[in-house]
C-alpha cells in the first residue's frame, strides 16, 4: 500500500539519492593511460564462474575506454574462469585489485564508471546505509521501520540521529532510492487488482518510425474495450515539474493514442498556471491524496467520465 504519509515518502527517497551521490564507494579503481603508448604487460586472473558477467562488464568498459587490448580471452574451467588480458603495465595495480575483489560483488548491476580525460573510474556499490545522518529528519524513523517491519530493509539499526541498514535487494534499493518509481509501482498494483482494466501496461516504450533509435517512455497505459488512457507519474516538488513535461506528455499522447484520455498523476500541489496548461492540453491532473491512493478507483472514473476534479 502506498503510504498515507506521501511528502515523507518523497522526502525520504532524496535523502537516499543524496546519499548515495556523496558516499565514499564500496570499492574504487582508477585507470591512467592507454594502450597506445607505454610498455604493455599480459595479466592472467582466476575468478569464480559467478563473476564473469562482473568481468565481462569490466573488460568492456576498460576496453571502451582503450585501457585494455581487445584481444582477452576468458576461459572456462569447472565452476571457476580465467581472464587473460594485455594492459600497460601502469595500470597492474588497479587491475590486480579489481579482478582480486571481484567475487565479492554481488552483481554486475553494482558496477559503475565515469571517465575523465585519459582516466577511467570504475567503482562498486552494495546494499548497505552506514549511519545516515537524519537530524532534524525524525519523523522519518517512523516510515523506516515500517519498511524494516515489512523486510525491505534489513539488519534496522538506530543510534542517536543517525540509521544504517541494508536494503533486501537491489531491487528494492532502485524502489526506494528512484524519485517517483514508488507512485508507479503503487499505480500499476492498485490499477490490477481493481480488475477493471483488460490491460495495464507500465513503461511503454514507442519508437518512432523514421529512426528506431529515438523512442518515448509512458509511464503507465491501460486499457478497457475501445478505450485507453496514457498515464504519467510525477513524484516530487511542485518546482520540479516543467512545462515541457506536459507538452512532451501531450505530444505522445497526440501521436500514438486514439481518442485516449491523458492523466498526469503528481503527489504535490501544482500552481494555478500549470493546472491551466495543463487543463489546455486536455490533460487531466490528478494529486489529490485520497485519489491516489484509490488510484484504480480514480483511473476508472476517468474511464467512464464521472471523476470530478476537486
Amino acid at each position: 500500500r502506498y503510504f498515507q504519509s506521501i511528502a515523507d515518502f518523497s522526502q525520504l527517497t532524496r535523502i537516499l539519492q543524496g546519499y548515495e551521490r556523496n558516499i565514499d564507494n564500496f570499492y574504487n579503481f582508477r585507470f591512467h593511460g592507454n594502450v597506445t603508448g607505454g610498455k604493455m604487460q599480459k595479466f592472467k586472473y582466476t575468478l569464480s564462474d559467478y563473476a564473469k558477467v562482473s568481468a565481462e562488464k569490466i573488460l568492456k568498459i576498460l576496453i571502451e575506454s582503450n585501457m585494455i587490448e581487445e584481444n582477452f580471452l576468458i576461459e572456462h574451467g569447472g565452476d571457476t574462469i580465467e581472464i587473460r588480458l594485455t594492459a600497460p603495465s601502469s595500470n597492474s595495480e588497479p587491475l590486480n585489485e579489481i579482478f582480486g575483489k571481484l567475487n565479492s560483488v554481488p552483481d554486475s548491476d553494482f558496477i559503475n564508471s565515469k571517465k575523465n580525460a585519459d582516466t577511467v573510474t570504475i567503482f562498486f556499490r552494495n546494499l548497505h546505509v552506514t549511519n545516515l545522518n537524519l537530524e532534524n529528519q525524525g519523523y522519518l524513523f517512523a516510515l523506516l521501520k515500517k519498511l524494516a517491519q515489512k523486510n525491505l530493509i534489513t539488519n534496522f539499526r538506530i543510534k542517536n540521529n543517525t540509521v544504517s541498514f541494508d536494503y533486501a535487494s537491489k531491487s528494492i534499493k532502485k524502489l526506494l532510492t528512484t524519485s517517483g518509481l514508488i507512485l508507479e509501482v503503487h499505480i500499476y498494483m492498485e490499477s490490477v487488482k481493481l480488475g477493471y482494466f483488460n490491460d495495464v501496461m507500465p513503461n511503454f516504450d514507442f519508437s518512432w518510425k523514421d529512426n528506431s533509435l529515438v523512442k518515448n517512455e509512458i509511464d503507465c497505459i491501460l486499457v478497457n474495450g475501445f478505450k485507453s488512457i496514457f498515464l504519467e507519474a510525477k513524484a516530487g516538488r511542485s518546482e520540479n515539474i516543467q512545462q515541457e513535461d506536459f507538452q512532451k506528455f501531450n505530444s505522445i499522447v497526440e501521436d500514438f493514442g486514439i481518442a485516449s484520455f491523458k492523466v498526469f498523476v503528481c503527489n504535490t500541489e501544482l500552481s494555478e498556471i500549470q493546472l491551466e496548461r495543463a487543463e489546455k492540453m486536455g490533460i487531466i491532473v490528478v494529486n489529490k491524496v485520497t485519489d491516489i491512493l484509490n488510484i484504480g478507483k480514480t483511473l476508472k472514473k476517468i474511464m467512464e467520465g464521472r471523476f470530478q476534479k476537486n
